[in-house]
């Protein structure tokens, strides 16, 4: 995906795949309350549904221009990159690994019921391919 974040406090701004037929499997890519972390984020649909979250310092603002954020999904791992960098890699150490099929969400929403600005999120484009039992999203060219 090509997007600019918001950098617009307090807001979410998230990238994700979802189902919740018959267990909730969800796969995130996430801007919480600061537009340079990143929350590489899943869960698994086990575990009292428990989220299993890696927050990532980019470094820069991801509202400051667009970037390409993307994942791999396979059946053993998770690979969260930033402009063609693997930031964060989860196997199934860190808990098993959503398996059933989902759905492409995009969110933006306020963290406060008050919450009463502006907020953005400039998507470019979302892509997937399915490659035999690997699902790929990423930037194309």
């Amino acid at each position: 995906m090509r997007a600019s974040f918001p950098s617009t406090v307090p807001t979410i701004a998230c990238f994700s795949t979802y189902t919740n037929d018959p267990q909730h499997n969800e796969i995130d890519i996430c801007f919480n309350d600061n537009d340079s972390v990143l929350h590489a984020a899943y869960f698994n649909g086990e575990n009292g549904d428990k989220e299993i979250l890696q927050p990532v310092n980019l470094g820069f603002s991801s509202s400051s221009g667009y970037n390409h954020f993307s994942f791999v999904w396979s059946p053993n791992s998770i690979a969260w990159s930033v402009n063609g960098k693997v930031v964060h890699t989860a196997t199934q150490s860190n808990g098993k690994i959503p398996w059933l099929p989902q759905q492409i969400v995009l969110i933006l929403r306020p963290l406060s019921a008050t919450y009463k600005s502006t907020a953005f999120q400039n998507v470019v484009y979302v892509s997937y391919t399915l490659l035999s039992l690997v699902i790929l999203l990423c930037p194309f060219y």
